[in-house]
């Protein structure tokens, strides 16, 4: 709203346009090999570039998994992975050791050990050269000056809905910066403008990674006006005031519930 009054994208309160673009990575559901190699195949004919697998329950399956994909997409795409809390130390470290073995260049892991298991995090992080990054493990700005002390990970992920909004992300992201690590900025479920306070961010703050996730696009109904075009995997940042996106007043009206 404020930025709206001014006449100014959002992106300019938060420091100015970094980015014009950003890659867009989308999430493959855990299965067999071929399967998400498959599914990922799909999303890449689709104009994606970015490709987050889920895994987490067989680490040599897992490791597999994640061979199968950049077999059949090339070394052209974005390519990581969330354990979403399904290993123990052991299977982690197990899965990254297979992963550095195909030299596939995962680059990133995501939250490979149980929520509140910060020692084991940083084990995996400090027995292996990709980098490993926490999500369900950062869930209050309180927690990630924790992560940041400990030197438990390489990389903090972060979402409007836990960070509490956009001045949150940006503040979650002054903490990691001062440690010197990235952030990334994670799915979530929500409308188009939700989309476009993504997009802002990942335009200005400084240490975001390039990649951000919007495996929402795929799945739900955005009830933008003007539909999100990807091109060669990116989305554009909008520069109108504001979010810079508009809401279809039609398309709500659709998914409305009345009373009888």
């Amino acid at each position: 709203l404020v930025a709206k009054a001014l006449g100014v994208p959002v992106y300019t309160l938060l420091g100015g346009c970094r980015r014009t673009r950003v890659l867009a990575s989308i999430e493959v559901p855990r299965n067999t090999p071929e399967k998400m190699a498959d599914h990922s195949y799909e999303y890449y004919q689709q104009g994606i570039r970015g490709i987050k697998a889920k895994i987490g329950s067989d680490p040599v399956r897992d490791a597999d998994c994640i061979k199968a994909i950049r077999e059949k997409l090339g070394d052209d795409i974005s390519l990581r992975a969330d354990a979403n809390r399904g290993y123990t130390v052991k299977e982690a470290i197990t899965f990254c050791r297979l992963v550095e073995q195909y030299n596939v260049g995962l680059e990133i892991l995501e939250q490979p050990v149980d929520t509140l298991d910060l020692d084991g995090t940083k084990q995996v992080k400090e027995a292996t050269s990709i980098p490993v990054e926490v999500d369900e493990s950062a869930f209050s700005l309180s927690q990630v000056h924790q992560i940041v002390k400990r030197d438990v990970a390489d990389v903090i992920n972060t979402k409007c809905a836990k960070a509490g909004g956009i001045r949150g992300v940006e503040q979650w992201a002054t903490v990691a910066e001062a440690a010197g690590l990235p952030i990334v900025i994670g799915t979530e479920w929500g409308a188009g403008l939700k989309v476009a306070a993504k997009l802002h961010l990942g335009a200005a703050i400084k240490n975001a990674d390039p990649v951000v996730e919007f495996t929402e696009i795929m799945i739900h109904e955005l009830l933008l006006k003007e539909p999100l075009v990807l091109h060669d995997g990116y989305l554009n940042v909008p520069t109108e005031p504001g979010l810079g996106m508009v809401l279809d007043d039609e398309k709500i009206e659709a998914f409305k519930t009345r009373g009888m």
